[in-house]
């Protein structure tokens, strides 16, 4: 199943990101580092710089200095100490880090969880984390609760159902970790507005949680739904269609990405730009890597270097804009 490139420092960061609408944004100075400036006024808020810095989640970011991570609240007060070498976004009382090439999870003050440590962890979902050792995937719960079965790939609860795949075969897990669907699919995605994309044979369509067919088998690659559409492949053509399986947006993108606030990341030519609703580019063309948007921000990435842009294609950075 195509995935949409995504802004990444390290593993951890390959998630979205999650911001408040007034929460200070990361500036791209041109000295390559970041400091915080406010999303309306575009003036910096606290004099430190960052060699990375990722959006406020929860009311504090990680950011790295001397090549460890740790966290900072709005006012620019270091929370959690600087002893990480990655650190996620704060989702729900809980963040993944990587310490001595060992995953495990803290608070919001910086307290681990419990005494576990893996070789990679997502986050917390729905009450239910994906982890892996060995390159076997399962799944953690509140206290000791674990599901009885192992995976070579598990994604993130959504929907009350989490998508897994093992020996080449996918299917869903419920969400009390005791029962999974029959893992029948070749290629899978998770449920998102009630469907899934599946893969059966070489053509993908869509079930609902009654593992029924909702839209035919039809395409060469789809993506789960996202305001009401889905991006789907036929032939290197991706198109968005509605939940009937009608055809709503037709591109001549080789990529497409879900949509995210009224606007979504699409491919020409091997740059990303984003287009809206009815078709139109409304940011050109320049990023070789780009982010959905959350709270009117979306990450990106051009000319080596990561940074912020708004749903005008402003970007916070200092020098061109995009």
């Amino acid at each position: 199943m195509f995935k949409r490139m995504l802004v990444c420092w390290g593993m951890l960061f390959c998630t979205a990101f999650f911001s408040s609408a007034q929460s200070p944004v990361p500036y791209l100075s041109a000295d390559g580092e970041y400091q915080y400036v406010d999303p309306v006024s575009k003036q910096p808020l606290f004099k430190t710089k960052f060699e990375k810095a990722g959006f406020f989640s929860e009311g504090i970011a990680a950011v790295r200095l001397q090549k460890k991570w740790g966290y900072i609240n709005t006012a620019g007060r270091v929370v959690i100490p600087f002893r990480y070498s990655e650190a996620g976004p704060m989702k729900g009382g809980t963040a993944v880090v990587i310490k001595d090439n060992l995953s495990f999870f803290i608070d919001a003050t910086g307290s681990t969880l419990n005494a576990y440590t893996y070789d990679m962890a997502e986050n917390f979902s729905e009450g239910f984390a994906a982890v892996a050792r060995n390159n076997k995937w399962w799944y953690v719960g509140p206290g000791s609760i674990e599901s009885p079965f192992m995976y070579d790939k598990a994604w993130p609860y959504a929907e009350g159902r989490a998508a897994a795949c093992v020996n080449g075969t996918c299917g869903f897990l419920t969400n009390d970790l005791k029962d999974q669907t029959a893992f029948i699919f070749n290629g899978i995605g998770s449920f998102s507005e009630g469907l899934a994309p599946v893969k059966q044979g070489s053509k993908w369509g869509f079930i609902n949680k009654e593992n029924k067919t909702v839209i035919p088998f039809s395409y060469d690659d789809a993506q789960s739904f996202s305001e009401e559409l889905a991006a789907v492949l036929n032939g290197n053509r991706w198109s968005y269609i509605d939940k009937t399986g009608k055809k709503i947006i037709e591109t001549e993108f080789i990529h497409a990405a879900p949509f995210s606030e009224g606007l979504a990341a699409v491919n020409r030519d091997g740059l990303w730009g984003y287009m809206d609703k009815d078709g139109k580019l409304v940011i050109p063309f320049s990023f070789e890597e780009a982010d959905q948007f959350e709270h009117g921000l979306a990450r990106v990435y051009a000319k080596g270097k990561t940074f912020v842009i708004d749903k005008t294609g402003y970007a916070y950075r200092e020098g061109e804009q995009e």
